[in-house]
């Protein structure tokens, strides 16, 4: 495994289990605070998490990405299961709880995932872009030199 893997998985340890902790919780806020401010956290966290893994090749970063949404899938689960009475026991205390449906669970999920594939489509238009940016810099230089060859003073026949 060569050093930036190494560094990339370190990235997706680190970002799975803060992603499994920040899930429940955004879910708690999806359900009781404001839908918006949830999916704008997601969103935040998953570009953060695509920039992050961008600087690295784009094989070391999907191998990073899907390491880290297995990581965290599974230990959201975990969390999930206590961070949710945690949260309903407290609110229950203190004012009303509002629980979503087993439809709305599902589409909070889903939305979830597809925000977390978020990051990885910042991973690939980085590396498009470094890609078309350097394609660019070839062919300017590429058109430069024949110019300058153009316009030489002696004619070749």
């Amino acid at each position: 495994m060569n050093e930036n893997m190494t560094k990339s998985i370190r990235l997706a340890l680190v970002f799975g289990f803060v992603g499994a902790v920040g899930i429940p919780l955004a879910y708690e806020v999806y359900a009781n605070v404001s839908r918006f401010i949830a999916l704008a956290l997601l969103v935040v966290g998953a570009v953060y998490v695509g920039l992050k893994l961008s600087k690295f090749s784009f094989k070391d970063a999907f191998v990073a990405f899907v390491f880290m949404f297995v990581l965290m899938t599974g230990f959201a689960i975990v969390g999930f299961m206590i961070i949710h009475p945690a949260v309903v026991k407290y609110l229950e205390d203190r004012s009303d709880y509002f629980s979503l449906s087993t439809a709305d669970s599902v589409k909070f999920f889903a939305k979830t995932a597809g925000i977390q594939l978020l990051a990885i489509g910042v991973c690939v238009l980085k590396s498009c872009g470094k890609m078309m940016i350097n394609k660019f810099r070839e062919n300017s230089e590429a058109t430069r030199k024949y110019i300058e060859n153009a316009f030489d003073d002696e004619e070749k026949f």
